[in-house]
């Protein structure tokens, strides 16, 4: 055994469902608590909610509630203070605050009056997909070298019989501006009756309310078929619409739908919702129901999750109309050219909803973001956002609390246990009377890890003298607050009980506190709030074969009147999580955010190339990238003295004639035979969070260094290199100068770095069509583009001005032996065969392809992402499935990929380098 420690807005009435409702800012404010915003002249500011860590406050507004909106989220139909109009939203105008989005009137142009009276409208493209909306003429003509662009529509609403019609259309856009908007005056009965229809943005799925239950159509030639309940979509699965399988097309489908503690719903019968939005492409469902607003999604298991945040900041809430804008790390990502939004784009997937709820004859509306990550993840044994379980027949049960790790570990609670009393840590929590708790029911996910575990929460003491367990997962871990402290326990078959107490708590606050033991290591760590408090060392060793079972969270006892203990964000991990996991727990990031220079800094001390966003470089504080630094940094770069033999430099397998790479399938080792992947470039490395293949260096200066001491690239040891440098005056003069001492290692790795960020590319043919030159792409290039952010699905990892997400991704496309970030990343599932993305930026020069040069060619690229995935590879990336790419279309999509080449794409470099003494 180890032992260690809203503002309101009134309606306006009009023939308009909405009428004119205001469109709150979402800006977190400094508060605290119980206590109003920052605003001092805003006497009814809502309190926060937990600990202001979340999008959980609203201030300001805005005159207008969008309806629908284009699959870019770039054009709404919205009632604008009482007023159908079609208005473009311009993102670049959205401004980021601390923790969260200011919606400014910059944001929405004036927009044009919508031609004809709507009622609810659904919005979905009509035209074929990958070219939507496309250069036009004023007119919405196609023109390859128009300054507009056009957006074919399809308009489904319900009229006031109650009947779905269709309307065709366009929209005419140019430079954040509505020109004009038509569509048929007269719609198209679709023979099918329902109420608040909705899309995906191929027009292909149809879900919509009768009833107060959702039902579906799917889209058969001019029209749609017939109506089915929502339940019975996974039946439809291998149906095959334009050359793919539904369930491929609309992931949705891919199975049976669940409640909340993972009971299939019986195909055809009813799932009680209202107001569903569908997302782009199919993934997931919004809806309301009674309590609020929840989701049913391929991320969630296929099952109904409630949400938790301020979007469900309490069940009392009326019901609400929410409008999914896209899922981040999908084509249908909103603004993904503006740069840094959505402020939690680093928590893939996310769903960015705009919602309208509301109460006392007013509406309240606001921004979310829902994330995904629970279930993304897939080691979580459970995850507790501390919000009731949903069921199909629209009730939540308020005796048992969802999990939304996909594996349906709904937690009971005890009598004297109940949500919502008071805010939590993030949206709803869970209260605890003295002795009472909650329990997991033993499962095949609840037995004990082989070698590691994690346990958080967010804790709140509500009694002076609460005492008692917190936690207990039998034969593995158990958290408890006795003698004035919280004590842990962690149980291994080969330890000695060592004791450790950690501080008291502090009641009334929410403190987040986690635990996190290695069986590898020994070692066990804790937590409070993010920050690492204690690292003991035990002996080695995993956990008894056959322990685990039913987990019990609570029981603790104390003396307050009501609640003693509030409970948020519960989880439980068969894995060992350290600080950037455990960091991301306590502050709802996925990484942990180490100091990094200003977006100013880097816009007065780097010249960027057109097409580089400075919000995209990463530079650390203490960083130097000015001229002497890279001077010093290009001569070690191009210095074969720093390898073993003399005759290998960074340059030798990063070569500036190729792009900075080799052209070889897999790099070449000191003695001549191969290394197991290929050679990267090193163009705009400035914007990359992580490096190598398998992301294992965090930082430039890390990486630079890596590839001199390996034993089978250029060889040399630590001593080695300190000796050679300091031999050469030159070397510690300019050391000297710029980092005012002698050599070392790290200054090494610092000069190496400074040299690397200055190495950047942009301003192809593509850069300069973005930028408003509509001649610099030819017409394959232009549908090649429309192509890359849409049917293609290419910009769901290559995305950002680098065109690469900086995540690791596991294809699915070969049969190899390479286990990528497998190892680097503690062993985890998730990240087996799993590979960083690279940038697609001058690729025409830099094949062969993938990280063990798989690919000769940019047209065998293309083609292996058109098949998917082998059937039987495992942990695939879900973004990765067959496209149905015709011939003509992977043409035009390898033209663009061209058209992504810089002028400096290969380059010449004549470094002097210096005498050695």
């Amino acid at each position: 055994m180890v032992r260690a420690n809203s503002p309101k807005s009134p309606i306006s009435k009009s023939k308009t469902p909405l009428g004119a409702v205001v469109l709150g800012l979402v800006a977190l404010t400094g508060c605290s608590d119980d206590s109003a915003g920052d605003d001092p002249g805003q006497d009814d500011a809502p309190v926060c909610i937990g600990k202001c860590d979340g999008f959980d406050s609203i201030t300001g507004a805005l005159p207008l509630a969008p309806h629908a909106a284009t699959w870019d989220g770039r054009v709404l139909l919205a009632d604008v203070q009482g007023e159908c109009r079609v208005v473009a939203v311009r993102p670049e105008a959205i401004e980021i605050r601390e923790g969260g989005l200011s919606f400014g009137p910059e944001v929405f142009s004036d927009g044009v009056p919508c031609p004809t009276g709507l009622g609810r409208p659904a919005l979905a493209m009509a035209a074929p997909e990958g070219h939507n909306p496309f250069p036009s003429d004023a007119e919405g003509a196609l023109d390859y070298r128009g300054a507009h662009l056009t957006y074919d529509l399809m308009l489904v609403e319900s009229n006031e019989a109650g009947q779905l019609v269709r309307r065709s259309g366009s929209i005419v856009t140019t430079g954040g501006e509505v020109v004009s908007a038509r569509w048929d005056e007269e719609p198209t009965n679709l023979q099918l009756e329902g109420n608040d229809p909705t899309l995906t943005a191929d027009g292909g799925l149809l879900i919509f309310e009768r009833d107060e239950t959702l039902w579906f159509a799917l889209a058969d030639g001019e029209g749609f078929g017939e109506a089915t309940p929502l339940s019975s979509l996974h039946l439809h699965a291998g149906d095959v619409v334009r050359g793919l399988a539904l369930s491929t097309r609309y992931p949705l489908a891919g199975d049976a739908l669940r409640a909340a503690d993972g009971t299939r719903i019986e195909a055809g019968s009813p799932i009680v919702g209202r107001r569903p939005s569908l997302g782009q492409d199919g993934t997931s469902v919004f809806f309301e129901a009674d309590g609020g607003t929840r989701v049913l999604s391929e991320r969630s298991g296929f099952g109904i999750r409630q949400l938790d945040g301020h979007i469900n900041a309490s069940t009392d809430d009326a019901p609400a109309f929410h409008l999914s804008l896209g899922r981040s790390g999908s084509p249908y990502a909103p603004y993904p050219r503006a740069h840094r939004l959505p402020v939690r784009e680093h928590r893939l997937p996310t769903v960015s909803l705009l919602g309208f709820t509301e109460r006392d004859g007013a509406f309240e509306s606001s921004y979310d973001e829902i994330d995904f990550v629970a279930f993304s993840d897939e080691d979580y044994v459970a995850y507790l956002p501390m919000t009731e379980a949903a069921a199909a027949d629209g009730t939540l049960d308020d005796r048992r609390a969802g999990d939304i790790s996909g594996r349906f570990n709904t937690a009971v609670l005890d009598e004297g246990a109940s949500f919502g009393a008071l805010p939590g840590a993030h949206g709803q929590a869970a209260f605890l009377s003295s002795g009472a708790g909650m329990t997991i029911a033993a499962s095949d996910s609840t037995v004990a890890p082989l070698r590691g575990f994690n346990v958080s929460m967010f804790v709140r003491p509500m009694a002076d003298d609460l005492g008692g367990p917190l936690f207990d997962w039998p034969g593995v871990a158990s958290i408890d607050i006795e003698d004035g402290g919280v004590v842990v326990r962690a149980v291994t078959s080969e330890s000695e009980p060592v004791s450790s107490v950690h501080p008291t708590l502090p009641r009334d606050a929410w403190t987040h506190f986690a635990v996190s033991y290695d069986g590898n290591s020994g070692r066990l760590r804790v937590f409070v709030d993010g920050e690492r408090i204690s690292d003991d060392q035990f002996t080695r060793g995993g956990f008894a074969e056959g322990d685990g079972g039913a987990i019990t969270i609570g029981r603790a006892t104390g003396s307050a009147d009501g609640p003693v203990l509030g409970l948020d964000e519960v989880t439980v991990s068969g894995v060992v999580r350290f600080d950037e996991a455990v960091y991301a727990e306590a502050h709802q990031e996925e990484f942990f955010r180490r100091p990094i220079a200003s977006v100013e800094r880097i816009e007065q001390e780097v010249d960027l190339p057109l097409g580089l966003a400075a919000e995209q470089y990463v530079m650390p504080n203490f960083a130097n990238v000015g001229e002497p630094a890279v001077e010093l940094g290009m001569m070690l770069f191009f210095d074969p003295r720093l390898s073993a033999n003399g005759e290998i430099s960074c340059a030798t397998c990063h070569d500036p004639a190729l792009a900075f790479t080799d052209g070889r399938a897999v790099g070449a080792a000191i003695d001549g035979s191969n290394l197991n992947r290929g050679t990267p470039t090193i163009f705009n490395r400035a914007l990359s969070t992580m490096q190598f293949w398998d992301g294992r260096a965090p930082s430039l200066e890390q990486q630079s260094v890596m590839p001199i001491f390996n034993a089978v690239e250029m060889g040399l040891t630590r001593q080695e290199l300190i000796e050679y440098l300091v031999s050469v005056p030159e070397y510690v003069d300019r050391f000297n100068d710029v980092f005012g001492r002698d050599p070392s290692v790290s200054t090494t790795g610092f000069a190496l770095a400074a040299f690397q960020r200055s190495q950047l590319t942009g301003d192809s043919p593509v850069d300069r069509y973005e930028a408003g030159d509509l001649g610099a792409l030819t017409e394959a290039e232009q549908r090649g583009r429309a192509l890359f952010n849409g049917k293609a699905r290419c910009v769901s990892c290559h995305s950002g001005s680098n065109y690469s997400d900086e995540k690791l991704h596991a294809l699915g496309i070969f049969d190899h032996n390479d286990f990528g970030a497998f190892f680097n990343n503690r062993g985890r599932d998730r990240f087996f065969q799993a590979f960083k993305t690279p940038t697609l930026r001058n690729i025409d020069v830099t094949g062969p392809y993938f990280h063990n040069g798989e690919a000769q060619t940019l047209e065998e690229v293309v083609a292996l992402y058109n098949a998917g995935a082998l059937t039987d590879a495992q942990n695939v990336d879900p973004e990765l499935r067959p496209l149905g790419l015709s011939a003509d279309e992977q043409a035009d999509l390898v033209a663009f990929l061209r058209a992504l080449t810089s002028p400096n794409a290969t380059q010449e470099f004549d470094v002097d380098l210096p005498e050695v003494e």
